[in-house]
């Protein structure tokens, strides 16, 4: 695993730790007082932003750790699984 992705998953784990807290927060404000403060919302909603750009750069940095050229044993093996396939007509 490379640097870029170790440490695009540790900011997704560190951004989701920090959205369920927040959550939690906001699920027993909504109990005692039948809403949120505004506050803890937009937390939330902030949160919930970062773990989509984490994700995606999770994403990203896993793509880009893929090698695509044909002399990669890697890549042979995706192409003798994936292989072609003819409809018999």
């Amino acid at each position: 695993m490379t640097n870029d992705i170790r440490t695009a998953v540790y900011d997704l784990g560190r951004a989701f730790e920090q959205f369920k807290d927040a959550n939690d927060q906001r699920i027993r404000e909504m109990e005692r007082r039948g809403s949120a403060d505004p506050l803890t919302e937009m937390k939330v909603n902030r949160l919930n932003a970062e773990i989509s750009r984490a994700s995606d750069a999770a994403d990203t940095a896993k793509n880009a750790s893929t090698c695509w050229k044909p002399r990669c044993p890697a890549h042979r093996r995706r192409k003798a699984t994936t292989g072609s396939r003819r409809s018999s007509s």
